[in-house]
C-alpha cells in the first residue's frame, strides 16, 4: 500500500469521526458544520463562495440553506453592489447556535492535538499544506495538455 492510500484511509477516518460528532450534536448532515465555520468567520457569503470553500455541489448547499433559514438559523441578506446575488448569513439565532457548536468542536479538536504535542502538530499542519499544493500543482501538470 502506498503513503497516498494510507493517507486516503486516515482522512475517511476522521471525516467519519467528524459526522458521528455531528450526529451526536443532533447535526445531521456535516456539510451545516462547513455552513457555520464560514459564516461565523464572515459577515456573509454567496452560495457560490461556500460551494467553492468545501468542494460542494450547488444542488448540495441549496436545500441545506433553505433548511437552515426555515429554522431561522440562516437569512439571506441581498449584496448592495449586485441585488441579484444573495449572500446568506447567520441570525442572532443562527450565529449563537453556530458559535456554540463550533466551541465544543474546537475544544475537542484542541485536546486531540494537545495529545500529538505542539511539535507534532505544527509539524502536521505544515506537511498537510505542503501536499495539498504539491497535488494541485501535479494535478495541473497531469491535466494540462502536451
Amino acid at each position: 500500500m502506498n503513503y497516498m492510500d494510507k493517507l486516503m484511509k486516515a482522512i475517511i477516518k476522521i471525516e467519519h469521526l467528524y459526522v458521528q460528532w455531528a450526529k451526536q450534536q443532533q447535526i445531521n448532515n456535516i456539510n451545516i458544520l462547513y455552513i457555520y465555520l464560514l459564516l461565523t468567520e464572515h459577515d456573509n457569503c454567496s452560495q457560490q463562495e461556500i460551494c467553492e470553500t468545501f468542494g460542494l455541489a450547488k444542488q448540495t448547499l441549496s436545500p441545506l440553506c433553505q433548511n437552515l433559514q426555515q429554522q431561522n438559523i440562516i437569512e439571506i441578506a441581498p449584496n448592495s453592489s449586485d441585488k441579484r446575488e444573495k449572500r446568506w448569513q447567520l441570525t442572532a439565532n443562527g450565529r449563537q447556535i453556530a458559535e456554540s457548536v463550533l466551541q465544543k468542536m474546537r475544544d475537542w479538536e484542541r485536546n486531540a492535538f494537545a495529545q500529538l504535542g505542539a511539535d507534532d502538530g505544527i509539524k502536521l499542519v505544515e506537511l498537510t499544506t505542503r501536499l495539498v499544493n504539491a497535488l494541485r500543482e501535479n494535478m495541473s501538470e497531469s491535466v494540462a495538455p502536451k
